[in-house]
């Protein structure tokens, strides 16, 4: 490969990363249920949330991820294999960009508002509960 090819080749797996990221930042936010979600887009994120391999590092960032996202309660779910570039660009940017709680569904099914949030354009987070169904 030629130094060209290469930074293509690294410029396109960035891409990829980057749009793994804000799709599956999106659907959380979305609040889009589980069953709707793309079946690589599912396994993307089961990877990021619960890693079959890797460092303490990774780990440690799963946990905050699926804390995160689940909050006490995580997801008893298939673990995927598909490990990866995008399974550790989840685990390291996702937080930043969905609200505490997101992930853990309501009764219907559908993915929650998080307690102690309310949105203004955009999730705000407080410290004080918020009653967004009033």
């Amino acid at each position: 490969m030629t130094m060209t090819s290469e930074r293509l080749a690294v410029e396109e797996a960035i891409r990829e990363e980057s749009c793994a990221l804000a799709d599956i930042a999106d659907r959380l936010r979305g609040r889009v249920p589980w069953a709707e979600w793309p079946v690589h887009m599912q396994e993307h994120l089961l990877a990021a949330c619960f890693p079959s391999s890797g460092n303490q590092r990774e780990h440690a960032k799963a946990a905050g991820l699926r804390w995160h996202l689940f909050r006490a309660d995580p997801p008893q779910m298939a673990v995927a294999n598909n490990q990866g570039r995008v399974a550790e660009r989840i685990r390291a940017d996702l937080i930043g960009l969905v609200p505490l709680g997101c992930g853990r569904p309501p009764a219907e099914g559908r993915l929650p508002e998080p307690a102690g949030c309310k949105r203004i354009g955009v999730w705000a987070t407080s410290m004080k509960s918020v009653n967004l169904n009033s």
